[in-house]
Order: C-alpha cells, then sequence, then structure tokens
C-alpha cells in the first residue's frame, strides 16, 4: 500500500455531472479508480500551480515534435 492511500479522509464533493463524466472516462482509460483518477488530477493540479507560482514556465511536447506552452486561467 502507497503512503498515500495510508491515511485516508473520506470527503463529499458535489461535481457537475460533465466533470465526473470525464473523470470516469480517465479512470477507464488509465484501468484505475474513480478515487485513483481524481487523486491524481489534484496532485497534477497541485504540481502545475506550484510550478506557476515558481514561475516555470510548463511545456508539452507534441506528436510532431512541436512544443506548447501550457497556459492555465
Amino acid at each position: 500500500m502507497s503512503d498515500v492511500t495510508k491515511d485516508v479522509t473520506k470527503v463529499t464533493v458535489n461535481l457537475p455531472t460533465k466533470v465526473v463524466e470525464e473523470l470516469e472516462a480517465l479512470a477507464k482509460r488509465e484501468g484505475t479508480t474513480l478515487s485513483s483518477a481524481i487523486r491524481q488530477s489534484i496532485l497534477i493540479n497541485n504540481f502545475l500551480s506550484e510550478q506557476e507560482a515558481a514561475k516555470s514556465k510548463v511545456l508539452i511536447e507534441t506528436p510532431d515534435g512541436k512544443f506548447q506552452r501550457l497556459i492555465r486561467k
């Protein structure tokens, strides 16, 4: 069991149906649970937020080898 799942707190949230559908599709694509997809989404969002706060640039390399800057907000 990973450190992420050792200390668990149950949380109830209200999400738009479309967001839940997207999370369920993500979980299915990744072969994981809805809880894991939500956890990963939060961790990724936190990472991106920290990078933005540090004034870092987040780049995505497209399949054709070009780079795009990820801009949120």
